[in-house]
């Protein structure tokens, strides 16, 4: 192209446009101002300048000199026929439009004198003009040259892996089948500007095929339980999915060795009712059996049968235990048999493996509980026919029946607790040891992991070749204990001390003999100075126990434990199970149950919290008195009649009722706001 005709604001931003789209110097072309910019009425209707640049030969260029080119112009152009040129608007046909379009992946350009059609490169295109590639993202389209597009084309191969599961039976084939883009460069209407873009097309493409999934099954063994379907499928899919090509036959797991109790140990858990008056003629209180009675047949765990992973490999069931049999006193195991060598009452308590049997004698104490009387205490069943006084205490390890009024006192029992009478002013626990255990049971589970973390150490050093020429040999484990002790296990002592101290308070209620020998283990090597030497036995020894009562320690609910009382008045009930308050009411008392609590009557002040809800038949009252029910953020509060007063607790969310409703049942919603029923 040997010359151009630019239209822009200026006449220099005219030939600054013109000299780069020739791509030349000023000194190579003749510029002819075809019109100058103007300016009417404070810039309104503003023309644009109109300059034409014609490129010189080189040999012109050589022969002519500035003067000359200038005489040149003069000669060719009267300087009035320059001016006249100046006062006309530019030669430029209405009709003529510069544009470019896309038709069939072919760029088509068109300019006019003043105008050039501009072209926008979309993402993965390529645009050559002249066999050259463009690099800038604008092209000014020219007619005269020639433009070829090219279209960038993905391709994504297939990805896939055979996976096998962590318990090698099952062999898992991931795919994702590949794909190719092929991409059409759109058509595009004329326009003086248009942005080339692309139409994609994206096809499936799966090339796995069956023989890949077969050697990559021999190359990682895998032999047993092929799937050729499954393999066939995932060849032919074209989404992406798992295939599970492979299985191996699982174990036959046994079973642990468990105990079959052949009598009937449980007390009677409710009274029965008749018109909301508890009628005791038809209550069984404590099962019991003879000398000599076979109370449970001790079976030993049957074993599983192996299975055969995907690699043709065994794989075994899990272990299986025998039960752990801890007899107490009125018991005696012959062969397989558990037997009563005195009558009683028979107590069995199971923790996972390990099994306490034991038999309970009763007590029944005629006459009122009183100064003359003493304070009872008692390893076995309790059962008071006249009163208990003030300040008196009833202690039993089984369950104690109170058929007198109870004034002022304590009762404690390691079962239920049962008053036919009155409870005024006393204190009332049921199933104590139990609560003692889920006291102790979060220390034992600490004081076992900073066991471990010393046991490490004592391992290390021992391996040491110091370790064998040191006065540890001689004088054992102790100095090193103390300094662990003082300077980075300085819990692991204050978690002892916090043991012994909850083991003392609860001595009298814990029966298996594993507790206490933790404390005497952990007075011994860890509170104490003692002469005697420590060594590793006995720091094993220990985190064998620390693990037998955490295995104790996971059922700290005894489902044996409740307390049914008449109606009670101005005391505290402890209880890890149920409490059933049967029709005379609860007045200012404070009841704690691990299990539910029911109060068939009415509830006056005071605080009632039942872990697995609560449901009483009237609450509150017109006084200023405050009430409060409380459960788990998670269970229901039921009232029949509930007054002003009332206060509902669930978790940490607490509700006041300051009007009546009836029929209530009240709970905590996703977002832990109360709602009613």
């Amino acid at each position: 192209m040997n010359s151009i005709v630019i239209k822009n604001k200026t006449v220099k931003d005219a030939i600054n446009l013109g000299l780069d789209l020739l791509q030349v110097s000023e000194s190579e072309v003749d510029i002819e101002v075809v019109q100058p910019e103007s300016n009417q009425f404070f810039g309104v209707h503003r023309k644009k300048a109109v300059v034409k640049l014609t490129k010189i030969s080189k040999e012109a260029i050589k022969k002519s000199s500035v003067d000359d080119l200038m005489k040149d112009l003069l000669k060719s152009r009267p300087i009035q026929e320059v001016n006249k040129a100046k006062e006309q608007e530019p030669i430029i046909k209405e009709e003529e439009i510069a544009e470019a379009w896309v038709k069939n992946g072919q760029l088509y350009c068109k300019s006019t004198l003043a105008k050039f059609p501009t072209i926008k490169k979309g993402p993965g295109i390529s645009v050559y003009c002249n066999n050259h590639l463009i690099k800038s993202d604008i092209i000014i389209g020219l007619p005269e040259d020639t433009y070829e597009i090219k279209v960038a084309q993905e391709q994504h191969e297939t990805k896939w892996h055979i996976e096998v599961s962590e318990n090698q039976l099952e062999a898992i084939l991931h795919v994702t089948p590949g794909y190719q883009t092929e991409n059409v460069l759109a058509d595009k209407k004329p326009a003086s500007m248009i942005e080339l873009s692309v139409i994609e097309r994206k096809v499936t493409k799966n090339s796995l095929t069956y023989g890949q999934v077969i050697a990559e099954l021999t190359r990682l063994q895998i032999r047993t339980g092929i799937n050729y379907h499954e393999i066939s499928a995932a060849v032919a899919t074209n989404v992406a999915g798992q295939f599970v090509i492979a299985k191996g036959t699982p174990p036959i797991e046994g079973k642990n060795g468990w105990i079959e109790i052949k009598v009937n140990i449980h007390p009677v858990k409710q009274l029965k009712e008749d018109n909301g008056k508890i009628n005791h003629r038809e209550s069984q209180f404590v099962p019991s059996v003879e000398a000599g009675s076979i109370i449970a047949v001790v079976h030993s765990p049957i074993p599983g049968l192996s299975g055969l992973s995907v690699r043709n490999t065994p794989i075994q069931p899990k272990p299986k235990y025998p039960i752990i049999l801890k007899e107490g006193k009125g018991i005696s195991l012959f062969g397989d048999n558990v037997v009563a060598i005195k009558s009683g009452r028979p107590y069995i308590e199971k923790r996972g493996q390990l099994v306490y049997v034991d038999m309970l004698p009763k007590m029944t104490h005629s006459g009122n509980v009183n100064l003359e009387s003493g304070n009872l205490h008692f390893k076995g069943d309790i059962e008071v026919l006249g009163e208990v006084a003030e300040n008196m205490t009833v202690e039993a390890a089984g369950d104690v029946l109170l058929r007198g009024i109870t004034t002022q006192a304590t009762v404690t029992s390691g079962g239920a607790i049962i008053a036919n009478s009155s409870v005024i002013g006393c204190t009332l626990s049921a199933g104590q040891g139990n609560l003692v255990i889920a006291e102790l049971g979060p220390i034992v589970k600490k004081l076992d992991e900073d066991l471990a973390s010393i046991l490490l150490l004592v391992y290390q050093l021992i391996e040491s070749p110091a370790f064998k020429t040191s006065d540890f040999v001689k004088k054992g484990l102790q100095p090193l204990l103390s300094l662990l002790t003082e300077s980075r296990f300085q819990y692991f002592k204050k978690l002892a001390k916090q043991y012994i101290e909850k083991l003392q308070e609860g001595e009298g209620y814990i029966q298996c003999e594993e507790w206490k020998e933790v404390g005497s283990y952990l007075k011994r090597i860890i509170l104490t100075l003692t002469p005697q030497p420590v060594y590793l036995d006995h720091l094993l020894n220990l985190s064998h126990l620390l693990k037998e009562c955490i295995e104790l320690s996971k059922k700290t609910v005894e489902p044996n434990a409740y307390i049914h009382l008449r109606n009670v008045l101005s005391s505290k009930v402890y209880c890890n199970g149920n409490v059933l308050v049967s029709n005379g009411g609860c007045t200012n008392t404070f009841i704690h149950a691990g299990g539910y609590v029911k109060v068939n009557g009415s509830l006056r002040g005071g605080e009632v919290y039942g872990n697995q809800g609560v449901y009483v038949k009237e609450s509150g009252g017109e006084s200023s008195v405050k009430t409060t029910i409380a459960v788990a953020a998670n269970e229901e509060i039921k009232i029949g009649l509930a007054k002003p007063g009332t206060v509902l607790k669930f978790g940490h969310v607490t509700y006041r009722l300051y009007e009546e409703k009836r029929n209530l049942v009240a709970k905590l919603d996703e977002h832990n706001m109360v709602v009613f029923e």
